[in-house]
């Protein structure tokens, strides 16, 4: 197999496929953008991942360089489906959904057109663009939630503590004329 170069029609075909799906995944794309630049957001962090990952990849290159290139035809079907799970998402406004198919898309690509071994290599790196897209609010609420009535609860015992009479109910710490919201 022939090595891609700037010249060939295979990685101008790539490139094109690329501004295709990257116009396809558009408005997803959109969203994650929207929630990172949100003042409250949990994903503040999303846009130094890419960053991050880049770096690692550029940091194993020569076990990259090395591994062999061998494509996959069979992982074809799952960029396939990940472009079919796209459209649907994109079309019905399932922004998780969405945010699945991109990252198949950018997996199932990777494994179709470098192979395994490639793969192999890559896979911190690619395993990083997990953290890009941001979390549905209830996925969310439901993972914080444990550590929403720990930090209550510490709290109290703090108040307590300091020989303050805080009464706990649920996540929210009473004191005398003042009520604490753990969020």
């Amino acid at each position: 197999m022939r090595p891609l170069t700037f010249r060939s029609p295979d990685t101008f075909a790539l490139l094109i496929s690329g501004v295709a799906a990257t116009a396809l995944a558009w408005p997803i794309l959109g969203w994650w953008l929207w929630e990172w630049r949100r003042p409250d957001s949990a994903s503040a962090y999303a846009p130094i991942v890419p960053v991050l990952a880049g770096f690692l990849a550029y940091q194993r290159r020569r076990f990259i360089a090395e591994a062999p290139t061998q494509r996959e035809p069979l992982a074809f079907l799952g960029v396939g489906l990940s472009l079919g799970l796209l459209l649907l998402a994109v079309r019905q406004e399932l922004l998780a959904a969405g945010s699945v198919a991109i990252l198949g898309l950018i997996f199932f690509s990777v494994l179709a057109l470098l192979g395994r071994k490639k793969l192999r290599e890559l896979a911190v790196p690619l395993g990083m663009l997990v953290a890009l897209p941001p979390l549905p609010g209830p996925l969310l609420s439901d993972l914080t939630l444990g550590a929403q009535k720990l930090s209550t609860t510490l709290a109290t015992q703090g108040f307590h503590l300091m020989g303050l009479h805080p009464i706990q109910n649920g996540m929210t710490i009473h004191l005398d004329r003042y009520a604490m919201e753990v969020e």
